[in-house]
Order: structure tokens, then C-alpha cells, then sequence
């Protein structure tokens, strides 16, 4: 299994393709980005977690500060 560290890695790569303008995010966007992750790249959500969507939430919000 990777670690927490290598999945938000992962995922915040996968964020900077999909948006790459850098603009601030709206909630349904960080929502969409979760789900196509949950269908394309469920690899990257195989971390411990009680709510994985808070986590990637968190990351993607924190990301852009």
C-alpha cells in the first residue's frame, strides 16, 4: 500500500494537469477532480483514511495557498 505522503504526491500532480491556470478552485471542481480520480487513478486513493474525499479536499485546497 502507498503511502499517505506518496498518494497526495500523486494527486497533486494529477491536479496541476487538469488545472493547469493555477486560478482558485470552486468546490464542485475539487468534487469532479475526486470523482475522476475515484474512476480513473484509484490508485492514488489506496491510503488509510476514515473520509478520503476530506483528505484530497484538504490537499487540493491547501495546495493552492
Amino acid at each position: 500500500m502507498p503511502t499517505e505522503d506518496e498518494c497526495e504526491a500523486g494527486i497533486l500532480r494529477e491536479w496541476a494537469k487538469q488545472k493547469p491556470d493555477r486560478r482558485r478552485s470552486t468546490y464542485v471542481e475539487r468534487q469532479m477532480f475526486f470523482i475522476w480520480l475515484q474512476k480513473n487513478r484509484a490508485d492514488l486513493l489506496e491510503f488509510r483514511s476514515r473520509d478520503k474525499w476530506q483528505d484530497v479536499n484538504g490537499w487540493l485546497i491547501q495546495d493552492e495557498q
